[in-house]
């Protein structure tokens, strides 16, 4: 018998007609923010006792975070700045 293979559908987003650039900011900025609190809210759940890490590794993935923090802060405060990617 052969695996019948599932199609992923893709969600396209509903974008009101006639949205102003300011009401397409604040649907974009209400759902990002959310998203980014959530995968912070994930990052913190690293420190509970399911895991194991160094105080190396910790202050790296802070630095990191806050990094990518300061970056985007001021790119929405329109200043020039710039990003190096993350390693631990």
């Amino acid at each position: 018998m052969e695996k019948i293979k599932r199609v992923r559908k893709v969600r396209t987003p509903q974008v009101p007609e006639g949205e102003t650039k300011e009401q397409k900011f604040v649907r974009l900025a209400t759902r990002r923010v959310n998203k980014i609190r959530k995968a912070l809210d994930q990052i913190g759940l690293l420190g509970s006792a399911s895991y194991i890490s160094t105080d190396d590794q910790r202050a790296k993935v802070i630095a990191a975070v806050e990094e990518s923090v300061a970056f985007n802060l001021a790119r929405l405060n329109k200043t020039k700045t710039s990003k190096t990617d993350f390693k631990l």
